[in-house]
């Protein structure tokens, strides 16, 4: 794994610069057209502090992250990232830890208590970067189709 120092991190909190992040999204939910997509965006900024974060490697997006913060009983305020995605090309070069390092240390600044996310039982790749970051399975995510 090669740790890249070089590159940039952009919060982003408007639907303008969120679009950009869009051909990213796509490599793990091909099936989102640019109108599901601000669709979607909105509905998450209108609800509170959602943001998304954009890593650039000299001037070219390599990764993005939703995240936004909030408080459950169960574990105190909390920030919740989610859809990490780094660009196929760039995959393996610890892009990745560094985004969940970054989001660590914006937890902290917020007065988080925790960190947490979601993934798919079968992504078992990312798993193993979650654990690695310090991460541990707290219980299951249940899901109801209407």
């Amino acid at each position: 794994m090669i740790k890249n120092t070089s590159l940039i991190f952009k919060e982003l909190d408007n639907l303008r610069d969120m679009i950009k992040c869009l051909p990213i999204l796509n490599q793990l939910y091909p099936k989102i057209t640019q109108q599901e997509f601000e669709k979607a965006t909105s509905e998450m900024i209108k609800r509170g502090d959602y943001k998304m974060l954009a890593v650039y490697d000299d001037q070219v997006m390599v990764a993005i992250c939703g995240y936004y913060v909030s408080y459950m009983y169960y574990c105190g305020r909390y920030l919740q990232f989610c859809n990490l995605v780094v660009d196929k090309k760039q995959r393996n070069k610890g892009i990745g830890s560094q985004i969940i390092s970054y989001l660590k240390s914006e937890a902290k600044n917020l007065g988080c208590d925790k960190v947490v996310l979601d993934s798919y039982i079968k992504n078992e790749k990312s798993h193993s970067l979650y654990y690695e970051n310090g991460f541990y399975i707290r219980g299951f995510h249940f899901m109801h189709d209407l």
